[in-house]
C-alpha cells in the first residue's frame, strides 16, 4: 500500500512502535479512531503539528458528544504542544467532489492507487465475522411504490448500497454532524442504481447514478436533484469503486489531507493515519 511502516493494535503496543517508526515526531494525524490509540499518537507528536479529525469510531458507542474530548492528561500535552485539533466533514467540501473524482478515478486507473473492497450480494450472505451485522439484524418488508414519476422524480433499481463506520453513529439518538437514523424509517446511505424510469431531463433510462442518502430498498422514487450521474469508464467498470476509494470515503481521505491536512511537499514530514486498514485510511496512507 506504500506505508513506511504498519501497526497491529491487536498484538502490538503502540505506543513502543511509533516511539520507534516515528523517533522525531509527528507532524501530522488522520485521526479515524479516537481513544487510546489517538491518545498514544498525541503523545508522540512534535510541537505545533496538527490533527485531522475524520472520526472515531472507537468512540462510538458511547454516549459523549463528537468530537469526544480528550482525557485530561492527554489535554494538557496537546495544549503544551501547541497541536491543533480540526473537525473535517467532507460533506462540506461537496463544490470540490467532480475535480477530485476524477483524481482518484485516474490514480486507480495508473495503479497508483490500490483499491480492496468486499462486495456481498444480499444482506442473507453477510457472513457476521468481526461484529459485522447478519440477516437476524435486519427486518425486510414489502411495500408498494407508485407506478409513475412525478416531474423531477427519477425510478431507480438499485446496485451497491455501502455500509460504513459513521453508520454505528447515525444509530445513537442526537448524532450531532449527521442526522439519527428513524426506528420507523427506512435506512440510507450511500448507494448506486439504474435509472429504469425518468421525469428529470438530467437523466434517461439505462444510466447509472449515485447519492449520499440511497434508501436502502431494491427500487425507489427519488428527487433527481439529490442525483449525481456516474460514468463507469472512469473505473473500468468497477461501480462499485464509486461507494470507495473513488466515492466519499476516497474523497474524505483526499479532500482531507488537501484541505486540513497542514501538508507541505517536500518537507519530509511524518503523517500517522489510524485505521489505515479501512477504507478512508487505506487511502490516506496512499
Amino acid at each position: 500500500m506504500g506505508f513506511d511502516a504498519a501497526i497491529n493494535y491487536k498484538t502490538e503496543n503502540v505506543a513502543q512502535r511509533l516511539r520507534e517508526v516515528c523517533p522525531a515526531g509527528v507532524d501530522v494525524y488522520f485521526d479515524n479512531v479516537g481513544g487510546d490509540i489517538s491518545d498514544a499518537v498525541i503523545s508522540q507528536m512534535k510541537p505545533n503539528s496538527h490533527i485531522i479529525l475524520c472520526g472515531q469510531i472507537s468512540q462510538y458507542n458511547k454516549d459523549v458528544p463528537y468530537p469526544p474530548p480528550l482525557p485530561p492528561a492527554v489535554e494538557e500535552i496537546r495544549k503544551a504542544q501547541n497541536i491543533t485539533r480540526e473537525r473535517f466533514l467532507v460533506l462540506n467540501y461537496m463544490d470540490k467532489y467532480p475535480a477530485s473524482t476524477l483524481q482518484l478515478c485516474q490514480w486507480i486507473k495508473e495503479e497508483k492507487l490500490k483499491v480492496r473492497e468486499t462486495v456481498v450480494q444480499g444482506l442473507e450472505n453477510i457472513g457476521g465475522i468481526y461484529g459485522v451485522p447478519v440477516a437476524d439484524n435486519f427486518r425486510m418488508e414489502e411495500a408498494t411504490i407508485p407506478n409513475k414519476t412525478a416531474d423531477g422524480q427519477v425510478k431507480v433499481r438499485t446496485l451497491y448500497l455501502s455500509v460504513d463506520p459513521y453508520m454505528r453513529y447515525r444509530m445513537n439518538e442526537g448524532a450531532s454532524y449527521i442526522s439519527s437514523w428513524k426506528i420507523t424509517e427506512v435506512a440510507d446511505g450511500g448507494g448506486i442504481g439504474v435509472v429504469e424510469e425518468s421525469k428529470d431531463a438530467r437523466f434517461a433510462a439505462g444510466d447509472f447514478v449515485t447519492c449520499f442518502n440511497w434508501p436502502w430498498q431494491k427500487k425507489a422514487i427519488l428527487d433527481g436533484s439529490q442525483l449525481e450521474k456516474l460514468d463507469p469508464q472512469l473505473v473500468d467498470g468497477h461501480l462499485s469503486y464509486f461507494l470507495g476509494a473513488a466515492g466519499l470515503t476516497g474523497l474524505t481521505a483526499l479532500l482531507g489531507i488537501r484541505e486540513k491536512g497542514h501538508v507541505s511537499p517536500g518537507a519530509h514530514q511524518t503523517m500517522v493515519v489510524s485505521g489505515a486498514a479501512g477504507a478512508c485510511g487505506s487511502v490516506a496512507g496512499q
